[in-house]
C-alpha cells in the first residue's frame, strides 16, 4: 500500500507539472522503511488512544491536485 500511494504521488506532481526524480524518491522511502523499523509514528499513536490523525493535512493537499486536474 505504501509503494502505491507513493507511486500515485509521483504520477500527481508529473500531472501538475512538478519536476520530481521517481528513483531518488522510491530510495528515499526504501531508506526509512529500511532504517526506522522501530520508529513508532504519531500518528499510530494517536489511533491508538482515539485521536484524529493529520492523514488529511498530509494526503488532502495531493488528493485535491488530484481532482483539480479530472
Amino acid at each position: 500500500m505504501a509503494w502505491q500511494a507513493v507511486d500515485e504521488a509521483i504520477a500527481i506532481a508529473f500531472a501538475a507539472g512538478v519536476a520530481v526524480d521517481p528513483e531518488r524518491v522510491r530510495q528515499s522511502v526504501t531508506f526509512v522503511m529500511a532504517h526506522h523499523r522501530a520508529h513508532k509514528p504519531s500518528m499510530l499513536q494517536d489511533v491508538e488512544v482515539g485521536l484524529l490523525t493529520e492523514v488529511d493535512a498530509i494526503q488532502g493537499g495531493l488528493l485535491d491536485a488530484r481532482s483539480a486536474m479530472a
